[in-house]
C-alpha cells in the first residue's frame, strides 16, 4: 500500500495533507520530507560555515575517526564464525542479550533468563557489526559533507555495497535470527527486532551520502530496494506482528523504525498511519498519568529502562517533526505524559547520591543520564514543549558538552 504513495509523491502528499489537515487535526501541516530524519540537516550548513572556529576541535575530531575508518577492513556480516542453524552467513545473527549458558548443564544449554546482566558472548555476532556500521557511516558522511574530501564518501559508498547490495557479502533483509535463546529456539524472537534500530541510526547518513555524484543511480536503486525488502519483513512476518503487539519499549522500537524507513522510502501513507496512531497505540498505553512507566519499573535496570523508552519517543517526535509534523499535532496529553515521563527520572539524575530512585536498579549507567539530558535539549528547542525554559535550565546545568559526541555537531 505505501509502495503507491511513493509514485507521483508530490501530487499524493498535498491530497494526504490537506486530508489530515481538515478531517484529524486544526494544526496546520505545511510538508513532509525525507530529506532528515534524527538530524536537522540545516544545521550543518551553518557548522560547515564556522568549521574554523566553533566546531573547529569537533570537526578534527571526525575526520580524524573517518581517516581511520578509511585503514580498517569494511563491516560486512558474512564475516562471522559460524551461520544460524537453519540459515547462512548472509543472515543476521544475535543472540538474546540477557540469556546465559546453563551452568548445571553439560553442555550449557538450554540458555536461562538473567534480566539485567549482559552475556559477553553477544559480541561475537552480528549485533557490534550492526552498530559499527551504522557509526561508520555516521561518520564518513559527516567527514564528507564537512570537508568536501571525496575519500570519505568513496568508503561510505564501498560500505553500503558490501554490506546491503554486494550478493556475496550483503546481508538478507530481515532479522529472523536476531537475539536466538540458544537451546530454547534456532530462530530469533520478536524482541530481536530491537537490534534494528542501528538503521535508524545510519538513514540520515545514507541521505547524504547519496547526494554525491560518485553513487551510481543503479546502486541507489539497489539500496531503496534492500529497505523495501526489509520494510516489507518488518511488516509482515510473525516477529513484526508481535512486536507491534508489545506494551514496552519494544514496540516503540518498532514504531520508531518503522517511521524513519517510511520516510526515508517515501511511503507517505504509512508514515502517517503510524504517527495518527502513535499516542492511542502507544503512549496512552505505556506511560501513566503520574509519570511512571509500569512495564519499565518491572526490569531489574528500570531507570535505564525508563530513559530508554524516553529517548525512543523522542526519536519518533523528532522524525515526526523532520516529515513536518510539529509536536502540537499529537493529542495534547501525549506532551503532558512525556513531560511527566521525564520528571519521574529527573531525581536521580540531579541527585548525585542516586538516593531517589526507589526501584530496581542494578548499577547505575552515566550513559543514560547523559542521552537523557540531550533528550530534554531536543525536547526544549527542536520539538519545543510547553516548559522549555525549564528543561534548558536542567540541560545547561548538568551537561558538559563534550566536541567527540556527534551531538554537537548536529544541533548545537
Amino acid at each position: 500500500m505505501g509502495r503507491k504513495f511513493a509514485r507521483n509523491y508530490n501530487i499524493i502528499l498535498s491530497l494526504i495533507l490537506i486530508l489530515l489537515c481538515s478531517c484529524v487535526s486544526t494544526t496546520k501541516i505545511v510538508s513532509v520530507s525525507a530529506e532528515e530524519l534524527l538530524w536537522q540537516h540545516s544545521h550543518l550548513d551553518t557548522v560547515k560555515l564556522h568549521i574554523c572556529d566553533k566546531y573547529k576541535q569537533a570537526y578534527t575530531y571526525i575526520i580524524k575517526k573517518a581517516d581511520k575508518i578509511c585503514t580498517q577492513p569494511i563491516v560486512v556480516v558474512t564475516d562471522k564464525e559460524f551461520a544460524p542453524d537453519g540459515g547462512t552467513f548472509n543472515d543476521y545473527y544475535s543472540l538474546a542479550r540477557y540469556y546465559w549458558p546453563d551452568t548445571t548443564s553439560i553442555n550449557g544449554l538450554p540458555y536461562i533468563a538473567r534480566d539485567g546482566f549482559s552475556n559477553p558472548e553477544v559480541e561475537k555476532y552480528d549485533r557490534r557489526r550492526l552498530s559499527k556500521l551504522a557509526k561508520n557511516l555516521r561518520i564518513l558522511s559527516l567527514a564528507w559533507y564537512l570537508s568536501n574530501e571525496n575519500k570519505y564518501a568513496n568508503m561510505a559508498v564501498t560500505q553500503v555495497k558490501a554490506f546491503f547490495i554486494d550478493e556475496n557479502t550483503r546481508m538478507n533483509p530481515n532479522l529472523k535470527f536476531a537475539q536466538v535463546k540458544k537451546g530454547i529456539s534456532n530462530w530469533g524472537s520478536a524482541a530481536g527486532l530491537i537490534d534494528g534500530h542501528s538503521f535508524i541510526d545510519l538513514l540520515d547518513a545514507l541521505i547524504i551520502i547519496e547526494k554525491y555524484e560518485g553513487f551510481s543511480t543503479k546502486d541507489k536503486v539497489a539500496l531503496k530496494n534492500w529497505f523495501e525488502n526489509y520494510y516489507y519483513w518488518l511488516t509482515h512476518s510473525v516477529s513484526g506482528y508481535k512486536a507491534s503487539m508489545m506494551n514496552n519499549n519494544h514496540s516503540i522500537v518498532y514504531d520508531t523504525q518503522l517511521l524513519a524507513i517510511s520516510s526515508y522510502l517515501g511511503y507517505v501513507e504509512d508514515s502517517y498511519s503510524l504517527i495518527r496512531s502513535f499516542y492511542d497505540k502507544r503512549i496512552s498505553k505505556q506511560i501513566s498519568k503520574d509519570g511512571s512507566q509500569p512495564n519499565e519499573l518491572k526490569r531489574v535496570n528500570s531507570f535505564d529502562y525508563s530513559c530508554y523508552n524516553i529517548h525512543h519517543i523522542i526519536e519518533f517526535l523528532t522524525i515526526a517533526k523532520g516529515q513536518g509534523i510539529p509536536l502540537a499535532y499529537f493529542d495534547q496529553d501525549l506532551e503532558k505524559r512525556l513531560q511527566k515521563a521525564i520528571d519521574f527520572v529527573l531525581p536521580f539524575i540531579l541527585e548525585k547520591n542516586n538516593s531517589t530512585w526507589n526501584y530496581s536498579q542494578s548499577n547505575s549507567d552515566e550513559n543514560f543520564k547523559k542521552i537523557l539530558l540531550k533528550d530534554i535539549y531536543l525536547f526544549s528547542t527542536f520539538l519545543g514543549c510547553e516548559n522549555s525554559s525549564k528543561y534548558l535550565t536542567i540541560y545547561y546545568n548538568n551537561y558538559i558538552n563534550d566536541i567527540k559526541d556527534e551531538f554537537f555537531l548536529l544541533w548545537l
